[in-house]
């Protein structure tokens, strides 16, 4: 099985090649790009909850609406 070689990391538009870097440089690397991956993730997760939200807040206002469930109204003093 063929293993695939990283040989350059670009890091703010400059390239590095792997061979200069040390053991430390590499292992700051793979934990930005681990951070980096779970914002990903979380991002994804938070715009499907928000997709969730919409849908239930849709579903609630239109049973309230079907059943006749209406607000109280308000007293301004």
């Amino acid at each position: 099985m063929e293993e695939n070689k990283v040989e350059n990391i670009n890091f703010d538009g400059k390239e590095y090649a792997v061979a200069n870097l040390q053991p430390e440089h590499i292992a700051l690397f793979n934990l930005l790009l681990r951070v980096t991956r779970e914002i990903e993730d979380a991002a994804y997760n938070l715009q499907k909850l928000q997709g969730s939200q919409a849908h239930y807040a849709a579903v609630v206002r239109d049973k309230l609406e079907e059943d006749g469930i209406k607000p109280q109204e308000t007293v301004d003093e």
